[in-house]
């Protein structure tokens, strides 16, 4: 089963002020989204004195769609827009990522995990910080674990000592 895109039950409670303190601060911040979660990010950014259509019109603010395409599609998007935010001189730049928006635009679960670890290994080569929020109650305990397996770098720990 889909999760339902966010409606901001939980999914976006980090991804929110996460990008608000990117738009604030300037690098540029990009948002996977789509629909009525865009509408909402919309809302709620404005909530923070946040203007959603100049960020977005300036390109502070990036929202990308994809739909049906595969992990190595995206990744190679992913590539090229940081590629273009290097060139143009940004020091770093934000990714906010509301998992059950962004497992809407995958044909399956499993090829949206493909995604998250094969984003994980290319992001470590760019000036990027990512919050990836998942919300549990959308997700599969197994999607969870292997989220978590993931980014082992959530835990100042190590992962086995939650794991066993």
């Amino acid at each position: 089963a889909r999760p339902t895109p966010c409606q901001c039950a939980g999914g976006c409670g980090l991804p929110l002020p996460f990008l608000a303190v990117g738009l604030r601060s300037g690098p540029p911040c990009y948002l996977p989204a789509s629909g009525q979660s865009v509408d909402h990010y919309a809302t709620s950014l404005a909530d923070e004195v946040i203007d959603f259509g100049e960020a977005t019109r300036t390109g502070k603010l990036m929202v990308l769609e994809w739909h049906g395409t595969s992990a190595s599609e995206v990744l190679a998007k992913w590539e090229q827009m940081f590629a273009k935010a290097l060139v143009s001189g940004s020091p770093m730049f934000r990714v906010a990522g509301d998992m059950a928006c962004e497992r809407q635009m995958f044909p399956s679960e499993a090829e949206m995990m493909a995604y998250e670890e094969a984003y994980d290994r290319m992001a470590r080569r760019f000036p990027l910080v990512t919050l990836c929020a998942y919300d549990a109650r959308q997700f599969s305990g197994e999607t969870i674990l292997r989220m978590l397996k993931t980014h082992p770098d959530m835990f100042q720990g190590h992962l086995g000592v939650f794991l066993s």
